[in-house]
């Protein structure tokens, strides 16, 4: 009898819950890609990553800058891990979001310890929030796996 009941309000909790929701259509498209090396500059304290990024929204976004690449570094050294990270500095706005690939190059700054020569990993996560033209505010997001990235000297005359 208790479980009977229990299902009679269940029920009608559930349709309530479905009907009530609702989701946001998909509004466009954002991608991301890493180049695969890292130019590393003043002696190991900071370097740049390429990140070529894609993106669309359908009809015109009106977001100003609500929208960033971050990226995170990590490289063994020895018998620790040193870490960076960074992002644009002011993000990206709606021109952005034409649907033509732009490529970046974004600061990493080192956390606690320089950046060597080498190799180490690189993983990567962007956003794009704005308001369409249905009135909704969407997000779209994007990111990568870790992956290997090569630690390269800038060329002298960057130095």
């Amino acid at each position: 009898m208790l479980r009977r009941t229990l299902l009679l309000l269940a029920v009608p909790m559930l349709l309530l819950a479905a009907t009530s929701a609702h989701a946001v259509a998909q509004t466009g498209t954002l991608s991301i890609a890493l180049g695969d090396r890292m130019t590393v500059t003043d002696r190991g304290l900071f370097g740049t990553v390429p990140v070529s990024l894609t993106c669309t929204f359908d009809g015109v976004p009106d977001f100003g800058n609500l929208g960033n690449i971050n990226i995170e570094i990590r490289q063994r050294q020895g018998n620790k891990i040193v870490r960076g990270g960074g992002s644009l500095p002011s993000g990206f706005g709606p021109e952005a979001c034409d649907g033509v690939t732009r490529t970046f190059e974004i600061r990493v700054d080192a956390f606690f310890s320089p950046f060597r020569m080498g190799s180490g990993l690189v993983k990567a996560d962007a956003f794009a929030c704005g308001t369409v033209p249905t009135g909704e505010f969407v997000c779209l997001n994007a990111t990568t796996d870790w992956q290997t990235l090569d630690f390269r000297p800038a060329p002298a005359h960057l130095t």
